[in-house]
């Protein structure tokens, strides 16, 4: 079984783009997503479009938590403070009902079962020792046309 797995996009949608042609090239059985697909960044929005699109395997991450218990009792001490955790506010400000209902749906852990192997869960590094993980991207791409907008000004 040949799995794609990736893991902390956090909303950064050029990069997650500039890897799809590789994932496309590979071919593999099932593309995972190891959680953090958001951050305060303003691609979140769109990253989680994308990723719904996709249908691809995702686990919830830390940012998710971040976003889903913002304002609640189980939030992380200190995110009400806007100076220390403005991204978060911004983000909160910004994403979808909808977006936020399929991050709401997503598990915690998903659990791998390989036929005469050990199973593991993600999020873990496990599966690099129990399945054939292939890297299909070795490096990223140091530009692209939508970070453009990342460039300071001269």
């Amino acid at each position: 079984m040949r799995l794609a797995i990736l893991a902390d996009i956090h909303g950064n949608l050029p990069a997650l783009e500039a890897v799809l042609p590789a994932i496309e090239r590979a071919q593999p059985d099932y593309v995972v997503l190891d959680g953090d697909l958001i951050n305060g960044t303003p691609f979140s929005g769109e990253v989680v479009d994308l990723v719904r699109k996709l249908e691809w395997v995702v686990v919830r991450g830390n940012h998710e938590f971040y976003y889903l218990d913002f304002g609640t009792e189980r939030a992380a001490p200190g995110t009400e403070d806007p100076e220390r955790w403005g991204q978060l506010h911004w983000l909160v400000e910004r994403m979808r009902p909808d977006q936020g209902a399929y991050l709401a749906m997503l598990p915690d852990v998903r659990t791998f079962y390989f036929p005469a192997r050990s199973h593991c869960a993600l999020p873990t590094a496990c599966l690099a020792k129990t399945a054939s993980v292939f890297p299909i991207v070795r490096k990223m791409p140091r530009s692209h046309p939508k970070l453009n907008m990342w460039k300071s000004p001269r």
